[in-house]
């Protein structure tokens, strides 16, 4: 990258400045380690402190950035012991610089996304980082959030350090063409992942070169904002779908023959057009550009012919993905990652765990998007699978309680579906249940008329009938609680009892143990199915729930042993147990 012998030496052998190799890589690991312990203070301490306090969510990518590089850079400028703009050396440049730049910089681009499909084929890339990446160009905050993170904070920061700080120290140590690899490829590690390896290596050593020939840090700014913007601005304002630039089906594409023609051409054209502004006419007739060009267009175009036949399961699109990235994602609150969320619930229900339904009903909830959520699961609830029908009604039940199972529900938000679910199901509906809180030191092995004595309450009414939440009802995080109904039925039956539960469960049938489960789980229709015998005449069910956190609650329907509503039961309280009744509850 040089044409004047002179640039082969460092600048002034005996006035060496701060940083050699080695005490950049202790800038490097300052770096990460600030990184790691500000992550951690912010994510476990600030940032729940300022929603509690103030109700107020600061990026926490932001003031790690500041901090994490801010502390690295200070401490390097004072130790350099020279002006500041000597080691930033923010100084005007010819703005005709930059029209070929950005024609370099959207050639670049083009070309190292290409470069990135191929190395993904070879290094898969893990689904965390995938959700991680999406996150970080659609997260919380939205278009304007990622703009300031992606096109303003990390360009100054990491510029500022490695083309600043790092490059000018270098330069005073070693020749040019070992000051722009060192610190370009001291860049390319602090990325930490093969995917971004290349593409870090490339675009550092063109704004090192750009850096040492205008004699200022600000066209190595632009250029890097530019880049981090391209990709950011084809999605969020021009809404474009290129395959193999833009594409988020998972399936690996490669970009058309023709842009790949364009990133080579606009790159060449503007590398060209700089260097000749420059006075650097050695670049262009280095061996490095004349034979390496036409080498990464060679291996650009085999790979593109030859791996769709070594690795084709890569370009088989996961139509599961866009919820699996989604499900990564720590707080998917804003609209584009709860768009990739529903999307992946709306295709496959039983892909979805406790954790994420969880985070689903918090994501709607913390961003006081309520009125999307209780939309959302009414619309599911149309679903002609009934399991993933209960449980978006369920999970529709408990978003419209505000997460708040212990409060009582004023809300006279009713789906109309839900009678409907109740009637068709044969579930024990919420109003037939009487309920009581035991001992936290009681033993499963006790007999039932040890739960049978003390008072009882009838319980509450329930915004979702058939479900009783149990939190409510007992109120604590932790509890053993027990509830009890009468099955009321016409004549004997072979049947089968079915529970819903999320927690350890113990189930007698007039007097009969029939069902225990010591195992906590994600509360489901038809969850454990148990056999028994219904006496004609009123039969008492009673159910002993052992909760430790979380949501406390069950759901209970009698069926034939084909999971067909039985004719002519009903449930009711439990007579016996009314005459041990508390006062009532509304």
């Amino acid at each position: 990258m040089d044409s004047n012998q002179d640039d082969q030496k460092p600048l002034d052998a005996a006035n060496t400045r701060y940083p050699d190799l080695k005490q950049s890589i202790f800038l490097l690991l300052q770096v990460l380690l600030w990184m790691m312990m500000f992550t951690t203070l912010s994510t476990t301490l600030i940032d729940p402190l300022l929603k509690r306090a103030f109700g107020l969510s600061v990026p926490t990518e932001l003031v790690v950035s500041w901090l994490a590089f801010g502390i690295p850079i200070w401490y390097a400028v004072r130790r350099a012991g020279v002006p500041v703009l000597t080691t930033l050396p923010f100084r005007p440049f010819n703005l005709m610089l930059i029209p070929p730049m950005a024609l370099t910089i959207i050639g670049c681009v083009l070309l190292l996304s290409e470069l990135d499909n191929i190395v993904r084929v070879i290094i898969p890339v893990p689904l965390w980082m995938q959700a991680m990446f999406v996150d970080l160009f659609a997260g919380e905050g939205g278009f304007w959030r990622s703009l300031l993170v992606i096109s303003v904070v990390a360009p100054i920061t990491e510029e500022l350090l490695f083309r600043g700080v790092i490059l000018g120290g270098f330069r005073t140590h070693y020749d040019e063409r070992k000051a722009i690899y060192y610190s370009s490829l001291m860049f390319a590690v602090l990325h930490m992942n093969p995917w971004q390896f290349s593409g870090a290596l490339a675009l550092g050593c063109l704004f090192a070169w750009w850096t040492l020939r205008s004699g200022s840090i600000l066209p190595a700014l632009f250029g890097h904002a530019f880049a981090n913007s391209i990709p950011l601005l084809l999605m969020s304002i021009a809404d474009l779908d290129v395959p193999g630039l833009t594409n988020a089906s998972g399936a690996i594409e490669f970009q058309p023959l023709w842009l790949d023609a364009f990133g080579f051409l606009s790159a060449g054209i503007g590398m060209w057009v700089l260097a000749n502004m420059f006075g650097d006419r050695g670049l262009i007739r280095s061996q490095w550009f004349q034979v390496g060009a036409p080498l990464f267009g060679a291996f650009v175009l085999t790979a593109r012919i030859a791996l769709p036949f070594v690795s084709p399961s890569a370009f088989v699109a996961d139509p599961d993905l866009p919820f699996k990235m989604a499900a990564e994602m720590p707080e998917p609150t804003n609209d584009q990652t709860l768009d990739l969320l529903e999307k992946g619930v709306e295709r496959d229900p039983h892909l979805v765990s406790e954790e994420n339904w969880k985070k689903l009903s918090v994501s709607y909830a913390e961003s006081n998007k309520m009125e999307r959520g209780k939309a959302f699961y009414a619309r599911l609830a149309q679903s002609q699978d009934e399991r993933a029908a209960f449980r978006f009604r369920l999970e529709e039940h408990l978003l419209t309680t505000k997460r708040d199972d212990a409060a009582q529900d004023d809300s006279p938000f009713q789906p109309p579906i839900a009678t409907d679910l109740v009637g068709r199901w044969a579930f024990a509906p919420s109003s037939a249940w009487m309920v009581k809180k035991m001992s936290r030191n009681f033993r499963r092995s006790e007999p039932v008329e040890a739960v049978l004595t003390g008072e009882w309450k009838p319980a509450s009414r329930q915004t979702f009938e058939g479900y009783v939440n149990l939190n409510r009802e007992l109120s604590g995080k932790a509890y053993v609680g027990v509830a009890a109904t009468e099955i009321v039925s016409d004549a004997m039956y072979s049947a089968e009892l079915r529970l819903g539960a999320s927690d350890d469960v113990t189930v007698w049938l007039n007097g009969k143990e029939v069902l225990t489960q010591s195992e906590a789980r994600v509360l489901q229709l038809d969850q454990y199915v148990a056999p028994i015998e219904l006496d004609e005449g009123a039969n008492q069910l009673v159910v002993l729930i052992r909760h430790l956190k979380g949501r406390g609650g069950f759901v209970v329907r009698v069926t034939d042993p084909d999971g067909r509503q039985l004719p002519n039961i009903a449930y009711r309280l439990p007579t016996e147990l009314a005459a041990h009744e508390s006062e009532p509850s509304d």
